[in-house]
């Protein structure tokens, strides 16, 4: 198998995140905070030795890192604490169905929505500016699209934010891993990650960075392991924010796949990824029957949407896993407003997304089952 669907969730995963996996399958069973044997303290002081792993890694404070189910979860918690009914929210053309869906149902429940235009940084900028109102309450941007790899000026977001005193959000679940930035040293109110993806973890678990707790109102209620007595679910960052037993196996992979990035370097592994990509969609421009869908001039994630002329996306995927066992992703990809300002938003595209694990030699089969279909 030639597995070409990182953006998704990355494969194969490091050795590192599966022995992480099963030295807590081995060693920390007990629920963390629920207990004050021996056992249940040390699971809870794993959790939180973790916590801080991750956060150093991350470049945010440990005690505002809030552990999720991921990215979804992470959206829908920033977005329903910052939106009560009649405020405004910003966000960009680029952002996965994660926010849209949540801003759509916000607006649904007497929230004021804006999409601006996602991509070209002045552009976004600009757009972005020109919407704020007196009740904007939130700009949410992604920091990198998982269609087209335009990385966005999340950094430049939050300094408009904080010009005109409203909180930014930054969604890194494709960057995360791959780029090397801090939402702290940036200036975001919130900042989301994906496990699964770039960090090398299981599906199930994510992270969400506050900077400001009392800025968020809990998504889920119920035990904490803290205050018990309390009908009101805690603010507390991060316990209050945890509620129910997270994923510590999720948790374990997370460590694992982060452990696996420092060793290997993460600027390494960007340009292992990122020289794969762009000698991929090279190499499809001599491809007359081949659209590609990639900015070019400027640093783009290892993401390669394209279609063939006279075959929908679907035809493409089933041939490409068919005659080579590979596997790329054919839609939309969670995106639809990311394929209405590429005019695909009727067809989709084919994605390929290239991770640490992936060849020159997997490049070039991926390049002669294309190039068969002329």
């Amino acid at each position: 198998m030639i597995y070409f669907d990182n953006a998704a969730t990355s494969w194969p995963k490091p050795c590192e995140t599966k022995s992480e996996v099963l030295n807590v399958m081995e060693r920390y069973g007990a629920n963390p905070g629920r207990g004050a044997y021996p056992f249940a303290r040390e699971t809870a002081a794993y959790m939180e030795s973790a916590r801080r792993e991750l956060a150093d890694f991350l470049g945010v404070t440990p005690e505002h890192l809030i552990f999720t189910s991921g990215n979804t979860e992470s959206a829908n918690l920033v977005l329903k604490s910052a939106l009560l009914p009649g405020e405004h929210l910003i966000y960009t053309s680029l952002e996965h169905n994660a926010v849209r869906r949540a801003a759509h149902y916000l607006a649904k429940n007497g929230a004021e929505i804006t999409m601006v235009s996602g991509g070209d940084a002045e552009t976004l900028l600009r757009e972005t500016e020109n919407a704020i109102r007196e009740n904007t309450r939130l700009i949410a941007v992604n920091h990198g699209s998982n269609v087209t790899g335009a990385v966005q000026p999340l950094a430049e977001a939050a300094k408009l934010g904080a010009k005109y005193g409203i909180p930014v959000f930054g969604d890194l679940a494709q960057t995360a891993g791959v780029l090397d930035f801090s939402p702290e040293k940036a200036g975001l109110a919130f900042a989301a990650y994906a496990g699964h993806k770039s960090l090398l973890g299981y599906g199930g678990v994510g992270a969400l960075y506050v900077r400001d707790p009392l800025s968020l109102r809990p998504l889920l209620h119920g035990g904490t392991g803290i205050l018990s007595y309390l009908k009101d679910q805690p603010r507390i960052v991060p316990g209050g924010f945890e509620a129910g037993t997270r994923n510590l196996l999720g948790v374990g992979s997370l460590l694992g796949g982060v452990r696996y990035i420092k060793k290997r370097s993460m600027a390494k592994i960007r340009e292992h990824e990122t020289d794969l990509a762009e000698f991929f969609a090279g190499e499809l421009k001599k491809m007359p029957h081949i659209r590609v869908y990639r900015r070019e001039g400027t640093f783009s994630l290892p993401v390669v949407s394209l279609n063939v002329a006279g075959m929908s996306g679907d035809q493409v995927a089933s041939y490409l896993a068919r005659k080579g066992d590979i596997c790329v992703r054919a839609g939309l990809h969670c995106a639809p407003d990311a394929h209405a300002a590429l005019g695909t938003e009727h067809r989709g595209t084919v994605r390929f997304s290239f991770g640490p694990f992936n060849t020159i030699a997997e490049a070039e089969e991926g390049l002669r089952l294309l190039k068969a279909l002329k």
